[in-house]
């Protein structure tokens, strides 16, 4: 009889187990103040109800060393529900942050919280976007993850609050939540942001390079910002799409201070399950490389040196340079050096910053080639961007040494007419390029014109009146001569269009008086 009565028995037992372990995880009202808060350990899975408009659950954890909580806590059926977060101050609750990321019925979830010893208050309660109602039929269960603190962030890491990130020692985080309530930044409203602070040691002589690189996560279209000393934000990467990551290359510091990386998601996205990456690498400025912030002439770098590498950081990025005092009265070749992803144009502004001409004859990967830049005092070189691809050039700065004399840029009107004696070099710098020369005189004289075309380009070659008012014309290309004979009185002009481009070579014009 007895050995019938055991499975019953054992039945028992284990039902009152189950009852006891349920019970014991279970909310118990009231609880809907700190000083009523139910306490929970890690580990364990507690369910409750928001029973009415007005419920509120508390429930309080003590940590007894530093560690990482995740907090999951699961949907109520037509219910939209919040959680908040609370570091105990006596009987005063610090609020670290507000998770209300998502509408009735769904669940709310942080994955990394930062807590150290102390006492905290989780508090369920009714999220902001949909009425207030509850649901007692309905529980909702709370679930606390504990692990060690390693790498990543510590949340919360908010402005007033930013984690230190070294060079050389990248930090995880996470997207997670997507919105923060208390984030008045009139630009981004209630965007959540991990913000990180670094130190900068550097001076105008000493200046350094810092880069930023900010691994994808799935289902996140993410911002990497940096910030200066004085919260103004000097540089931004927003370049790639969802899940993609964003980088701020090689960006030049010159003032010492605490810089700031922030870290953010668009349009409140989140990720509670895949973690970021950010690293920070921080160098010696080289004379040889550009040094960002350099999109306006009052940021020009000086040009040192025979080369500087670029890279174009954002769509559209200007890069501006400037010649240094020991380019001036010379004449310089530029060469811009494509990568195979990259398509930009050179332009040359005066010392004034009027723009004198720009150069743009070829596509993704070509060479940009200015043939001869005559240096008067100093002159600032841009180099634009014309595709959203970005991508790195080199520009590279020859010296030319002539001992005829070499024309000066721009002579595409009379009116920017080089005067010749007797015999000068140009090229046919671009596309439709117009070069004009003026000869004067006192009187009437006879001329003798001799005219040597570019090895691979042709030109048109043409003599005026002192008005401008073409007398002849001729074509001549390939390496072949022509003579021309002409009367100028007091004032005439030679005028050498572009046919066919030949930036490698030169033409030469000798003009001879005949008496």
């Amino acid at each position: 009889m007895i050995s019938r009565l055991i499975p019953f028995i054992l039945m028992l037992f284990f039902l009152s187990i189950l009852s006891c372990n349920t019970s014991r995880y279970k909310e118990a009202e009231p609880n809907n103040t700190f000083a009523t808060a139910n306490t929970i350990e890690p580990g364990r899975t507690y369910s409750g109800t928001i029973e009415n408009d007005r419920d509120i659950d508390c429930f309080s954890l003590n940590v007894d060393r530093e560690r990482i909580i995740k907090i999951e806590l699961t949907g109520i059926k037509g219910v939209n529900h919040a959680f908040s977060i609370f570091r105990m101050n006596g009987d005063t609750g610090i609020l670290l942050k507000l998770v209300d990321d998502n509408r009735k019925s769904s669940p709310e979830n942080f994955a990394n919280l930062y807590v150290s010893p102390g006492r905290y208050i989780i508090s369920v309660h009714h999220g902001e976007r949909d009425d207030k109602k509850g649901n007692p039929d309905t529980a909702y269960n709370l679930k606390i993850t504990e692990y060690d603190v390693s790498a990543e962030e510590r949340e919360p890491n908010d402005r007033n609050r930013p984690n230190t990130i070294q060079p050389g020692y990248p930090l995880t985080g996470y997207f997670s939540p997507g919105r923060d309530r208390y984030n008045d930044s009139a630009q981004d409203a209630f965007r959540e942001e991990d913000w990180y602070s670094f130190d900068i040691t550097a001076d105008e002589s000493n200046p350094v390079t810092v880069t930023l690189d900010l691994t994808g996560v799935g289902g996140v279209d993410s911002v990497l910002e940096l910030y200066d000393r004085q919260f103004n934000l000097i540089a931004q990467s927003d370049a790639s799409s969802h899940g993609a990551g964003e980088s701020i290359t090689d960006f030049g510091i010159k003032s010492a201070g605490t810089y700031y990386a922030v870290v953010g998601a668009k349009n409140f996205q989140y990720n509670n399950s895949e973690r970021y990456r950010l690293s920070l690498t921080v160098n010696s400025h080289s004379s040889d490389n550009e040094l960002e912030p350099n999109n306006t002439f009052d940021e020009a770098n000086t040009i040192q040196g025979k080369e500087i590498r670029g890279k174009f950081n954002s769509a559209r990025d200007v890069d501006y340079f400037i010649t240094g005092t020991d380019a001036a009265g010379k004449y310089l070749r530029i060469d811009l050096v494509n990568d195979e992803s990259s398509d930009s144009t050179l332009a040359v502004y005066n010392k004034f910053r009027k723009k004198l001409f720009e150069i743009n004859n070829t596509g993704p990967g070509g060479t940009e080639v200015l043939p001869a830049l005559y240096i008067k005092d100093s002159m600032y070189i841009a180099v634009n961007s014309n595709s959203d691809s970005g991508g790195s050039y080199t520009l590279i700065f020859t010296e030319i040494n002539s001992f005829n004399q070499i024309e000066i840029e721009p002579n595409n009107k009379k009116e920017d007419a080089n005067p010749i004696k007797n015999i000068i070099k140009g090229y046919t710098t671009c596309a439709g390029d117009i070069d004009y020369y003026i000869v004067t005189n006192d009187s009437k004289k006879n001329y003798r014109i001799e005219f040597r075309a570019p090895a691979n380009g042709s030109v048109k070659l043409s003599t005026t009146d002192q008005s401008g008012y073409i007398i002849k014309s001729q074509d001549v290309g390939n390496g072949s001569a022509v003579t021309i004979n002409e009367i100028f009185e007091k004032r005439g002009y030679i005028i050498v269009e572009t046919v066919v481009l030949d930036l490698e070579n030169s033409y030469d014009l000798i003009i001879e008086d005949v008496r």
